[in-house]
């Protein structure tokens, strides 16, 4: 309060009523400070601390927040407020009636109502300041986050009061229900993301990014574990909160570097340590450890945490998987308490857990880059774990090096993976590590997996590999004879060439998946294989019916004529096939990538295939429906216009055949993806038995429709002569040319 030319403080307690109730302040030099409720003294203080002030700048008296800033607002409604020009005295019977309003009438002046006194907002009225004074008043983190929702007024100043908020909720003297932990995520991401000053020098940097780091220690307070494991079931929860102060610590190391680099900034708190670094690319050396536990601002970490050893060990070379030239940040965070409410979930890569959860038995240490990482690594960083508890050797349980997938299928935020992860060496303390890529990692206890000798990622496996041989053996006769016999060098039997080619690949690239991924370590070449060339046998079914389509409109000029000549007549249009049906797949896939470089992931029985996030699905499905529509709707308007007359002078068939091929293989390829992608989205593991199955068998269909249908091709396997089978042969009748014929005898002459 102000009196006169000082400042006076005073400190007292009381405990909190509920509901509505009458609160009274008085003051006087000689009895100090004193609270009445409902018109009993509840409490009362006569140590002050006064600070001489300049002049009266309190020109109004502000209910629920302080008069000097904009702060320290109260959550509470006010009513018949009231003024009194007197010392309250402890004897006045009368005392509890007038403190709560009952007093006589007498000498009472009751002011006009001001409208602005019925509003939701301070005095001022205005929307930014109702949404302040919410966001300090907020009793809940579930009210803190309503504050967030209507974006048009919040700004700087809020955010700041939010986060403000938000530390006073998560304080650990304070009780978190498990409902609020679920919104502290959503609170807590919209802060980390909310815009940000571009110029932010360190001071401001290092106590933002300390304040964030304090906030997320409260969160993941030991005894609030229980909680987090509930709220991990159902929502986004201590992994999503990880990955947001991660990026915050991106953020704000971007903000502060220059082309060297910046100083090693060094962030704790009782749960979370963290070292953000930054330097230049060209002047690394091997082997840049963080975090440098010998800085001072580490001790008070090493201290309570009994001088932790997790550390990473960045390979040689790099920075050369970030873009060259230019200037890297890396950020360092340990998380102590972490491992008991992070989810204990593993995907299907950890065997032998059988839906029993993941031992984790480190403490979680997560590396991030900026910026990112073009592809994983060749060479592994290192990384040195000390255990939880120590770890003895057993015949039923091992250790295991895993990282947090946070796309893993089938899960709400991720789970525990072991790809690309790697034990180097392991004793009953500690572990050191070998990764490949960037995220959170910890060490887990497994149990010791012995394959079994059936798997269903093994039978599809083993399945597509059989039949795959069958359907490449069939097409490689088809096209020897395609490439080497010249009567076929027309256009639609080249389309047909292309059309092998891809289904051969597709066949590969689907019978070798496993082996791709366990080689390269991850679904994303896998993935890219399957995705370029079934989007190649997809768009040759369009560029075949095109062609049928274009030779009926244009009179029939089928050509099945030998031609002599080096170069056949419609090798320009060739040319044009070639480009749309090899290289529109390949900007597909690329564009696929470019959106996510985690664009495929592993799905139902280890198949690798596009996430169902983003709508990344829509990168085959969408050009799957668009151009097999279009295939369909050519097919339908030729079969209007086919007569006996087309058959006629189809001499070689190869019309009719490609023709009823092209109708086949259309509706076949739609019907397998549609009932392969029911199975790869892991709803029936059967679909997917059936899509692997009717896709080996392709190749088979293709040389049914294309080789045995045609029957030129036919004559050619048969090992006979096209041309006495093809030659039209008519039985003609020659009437004599004249009726009445005499034979005459010959005389002999001398």
């Amino acid at each position: 309060m102000q009196h006169s030319r000082h400042m006076i403080e005073f400190s007292t307690g009381f405990e909190d009523p509920e509901g509505w109730f009458n609160l009274a302040v008085s003051y006087s030099e000689t009895q100090g400070l004193r609270l009445y409720i409902d018109g009993v003294l509840t409490g009362s203080s006569t140590e002050e601390i006064e600070t001489p002030i300049v002049s009266d700048f309190a020109t109004h008296l502000h209910l629920g927040k302080r008069n000097d800033m904009n702060g320290d607002y109260l959550g509470a409604s006010f009513d018949d407020f009231a003024t009194f020009y007197k010392t309250f005295e402890e004897d006045d019977p009368s005392l509890a009636d007038t403190l709560t309003g009952n007093e006589a009438e007498t000498g009472v002046v009751v002011t006009t109502n001001h409208p602005e006194l019925d509003a939701l907002a301070p005095f001022s009225g205005k929307p930014d300041c109702k949404v302040l004074h919410d966001a300090d008043c907020a009793r809940s983190i579930y009210e803190l986050n309503d504050v967030l929702s209507d974006e048009a007024i919040i700004n700087g100043t809020v955010y700041t009061s939010v986060r403000n908020r938000l530390r006073y909720l998560v304080d650990p003297r304070n009780d978190v229900p498990q409902n609020d932990l679920a919104y502290c995520v959503d609170v807590f991401e919209a802060i980390v993301y909310a815009p940000v000053d571009y110029k932010l020098n360190e001071t401001e940097a290092m106590s933002e990014l300390s304040d964030l780091i304090q906030i997320t220690s409260n969160m993941m307070q030991p005894n609030r574990s229980e909680n987090w494991k509930k709220v991990n079931e159902v929502s986004m929860g201590t992994p999503s909160l990880v990955k947001t102060l991660e990026d915050y610590g991106i953020q704000v190391s971007r903000r502060l570097r220059t082309k060297s680099g910046h100083e090693k900034l060094v962030l704790s708190a009782e749960n979370i340590g963290m070292q953000v670094d930054s330097l230049e690319n060209s002047n690394q050396h091997d082997k840049y450890s963080l975090p440098d536990y010998s800085l001072s601002n580490w001790n008070e970490t090493k201290l309570h945490w009994n001088d932790p050893i997790e550390k990473f060990t960045l390979p040689k070379h790099f920075f050369q998987f970030t873009e060259p030239g230019k200037t890297s940040s890396l950020v360092a965070t340990m998380y102590n308490t972490l491992p008991d409410m992070i989810p204990e979930v593993g995907t299907q890569d950890v065997k032998g857990l059988d839906g029993k959860p993941v031992k984790i038995n480190s403490r979680v240490a997560s590396l991030s880059v900026d910026p990112p990482l073009r592809m994983d690594l060749y060479n592994p960083i290192r990384i040195v774990f000390a255990h939880i508890a120590p770890v003895n050797k057993s015949s039923h349980e091992e250790v295991a090096c895993s990282f947090w997938n946070h796309s893993a299928p089938n899960t709400t935020n991720g789970a525990w993976d072991t790809r690309g992860c790697e034990v180097v060496s392991t004793n009953e303390t500690i572990t050191i590590c070998h990764v490949y890529h960037m995220t959170s990692f910890a060490i887990i206890i497994k149990p010791i997996f012995e394959e079994e000798e059936e798997s269903d990622e093994g039978n599809l496996q083993w399945m597509a590999r059989i039949l795959s041989v069958f359907s490449i053996s069939f097409l490689g006769v088809y096209l020897f004879y395609l490439v080497c016999a010249k009567r076929l060098r027309v256009i639609l039997h080249t389309i047909h060439i292309n059309l092998c080619v891809a289904v051969i690949f597709a066949l590969l690239s689907l019978a070798g998946s496993g082996d791709i991924k366990d080689a390269w370590g991850d679904c994303m070449l896998s993935g890219c294989l399957i995705h370029y060339f079934n989007t190649v046998i997809m768009l040759w079914l369009f560029i075949e019916a095109f062609q049928l389509f274009t030779d009926l409109t244009e009179s029939l000029e089928i050509q099945d004529e030998d031609d002599d000549e080096d170069e056949p007549p419609f090798q320009e249009r060739v040319k044009y096939y070639i480009l749309f049906g090899w290289g529109v797949p390949f900007l597909n896939v690329g564009v696929a990538f470019g959106f996510s470089p985690d664009a495929y992931i592993e799905q139902e029985a280890g198949f690798c295939w596009l996430d169902n996030s983003n709508f990344l699905w829509c990168a085959f499905v969408g050009p799957l429906g668009f151009f097999g529509l279009c295939t369909l709707y050519m097919l339908y308007r030729m079969l209007r216009d086919i007569d006996e007359q087309v058959y006629r002078e189809d001499r070689t068939t190869i019309f009719k055949s490609s023709y009823f091929g092209t109708w086949t293989l259309q509706i076949y390829f739609l019907i397998t993806w549609g009932v392969g992608l029911v199975g790869i989205h892991g709803l029936y593991l059967y679909a997917l038995y059936l899509f692997v199955l009717a896709m080996s068998c392709l190749g088979i269909v293709t040389f049914i429709v294309h080789a045995l249908l045609n029957t030129e091709v036919r004559l050619l396997l048969g090992l006979r002569n096209p041309d006495k089978t093809l030659t039209p042969i008519e039985k003609i009748h020659l009437p004599p040319e004249f009726d009445d014929v005499r034979y005459i005898k010959p005389t002999y002459i001398p």
